[in-house]
């Protein structure tokens, strides 16, 4: 949870907060990412978490990876910024 308190994740706290007391359901967007993200919650709070994220997405032929991490790290630059 503390690593959580950092400009661009504080916006996910209460979502983090509802999943684990189960009043809100955990979501993937791809089922492979239940496998990194099951410790968090299905929020990406680490950067080793991306990291490994953009492998799997690099073998999959369903998600380019590319865009992926460029969308998801220009949403975290701009979250920080603001």
């Amino acid at each position: 949870m503390n690593a959580l308190y950092r400009p661009g994740p504080m916006d996910y706290i209460p979502d983090f907060i509802d999943r684990k007391w189960g009043r809100k359901p955990i979501e993937y967007d791809i089922p492979i990412m239940e496998k990194y993200l099951k410790d968090t919650y299905g929020i990406t709070v680490y950067q080793e978490q991306v990291m490994l994220l953009s492998r799997c997405w690099r073998t999959s032929p369903v998600v380019s990876p590319m865009p992926c991490v460029r969308r998801w790290v220009r949403n975290c630059v701009t979250s920080w910024t603001t």
